[in-house]
């Protein structure tokens, strides 16, 4: 059992690239079974009529991009195929901007949704709790103009919509506690139903707001993501990622085991008096 004591770390290092590019270039997606914290949150905006309107809340910036990202592109493609209007803002890292605004070009290119009419991105304003009683109170008092500068006060997309009790649905995708500080200031104070969707590692801390049934649903990390995809039924990124994540796991399993037995067979060895 020598060897495996022996394998180079560059060998595993080229094992986990194998696992992880493979996939990619095999062009291989995932079937997934959606979770049901994730089709809560597909089946609530499914139900919204036509018209309604939604708020994004798109808290990350691109370190958390791999995850979030494609979970941002499956819900706008979902609110837009429903034609709903969606108000996006930024409460999180004025370095996250920049995603907002490309997410939404995205959209304009597929859907041909309008700037002002459609949907509006609103980029980014310091202070968590000021800028979501801002939305609260009167958004176009506070977000007076949008990431590319455009007044926002004549856009026809806030002619119905004034304040937080306008709202029909929040969907806060964050990298940090942003859903906590919505869920307080925002969604309980106006009264608007709320989710999250967070990274792999937030999962269990949000989970209990959905059992609890302060969030109607969650995404939880690339796995959420490749549920709404699944959902939607638009092939995406995360979809593909998860076989690769789902090939690295296997092998972190083989090499566990792997170095496992050859701790057992050296103990047995070392105890019986013989050769290692």
């Amino acid at each position: 059992m020598d060897f495996i004591y022996n394998l180079p770390r560059q060998f595993i290092y080229f094992l986990v690239a194998v696992a992880v590019f493979a996939p990619i270039l095999l062009k291989m997606e995932a079937d997934v079974i959606p979770a049901p914290e994730s089709r809560a949150v597909y089946d609530y905006v499914e139900q919204l009529p036509e018209g309604s309107v939604v708020l994004f809340a798109q808290d990350y910036d691109p370190s958390s991009e791999p995850e979030l990202t494609p979970m941002t592109m499956a819900f706008l493609r979902h609110c837009f195929r429903k034609k709903l209007k969606v108000i996006g803002v930024n409460v999180f890292n004025v370095a996250g901007v920049g995603l907002g605004q490309l997410a939404f070009k995205q959209m304009e290119e597929e859907f041909g949704v309008k700037s002002g009419e459609d949907y509006v991105y609103l980029g980014f304003r310091p202070g968590v709790a000021n800028s979501i009683r801002a939305v609260n109170a009167g958004i176009v008092n506070y977000f007076v103009t949008d990431a590319n500068l455009v007044e926002t006060k004549s856009m026809p997309i806030f002619q119905n919509v004034k304040s937080g009790k306008d709202i029909d649905f929040l969907l806060s995708i964050a990298a940090g506690a942003t859903p906590e500080a919505w869920l307080l200031y925002g969604a309980s104070e106006s009264g608007y139903p709320m989710a999250a969707g967070c990274t792999a590692v937030s999962f269990a801390s949000y989970f209990p707001f959905y059992q609890s049934k302060q969030f109607v649903g969650i995404l939880g990390g690339l796995k959420g993501a490749a549920d709404y995809e699944q959902m939607v039924g638009v092939p995406g990124i995360a979809r593909k990622g998860m076989v690769s994540q789902s090939w690295v796991h296997i092998l972190l399993i083989v090499l566990i085991v792997l170095g496992n037995v050859a701790f057992a067979h050296e103990r047995a060895a070392r105890r019986s008096g013989g050769a290692i």
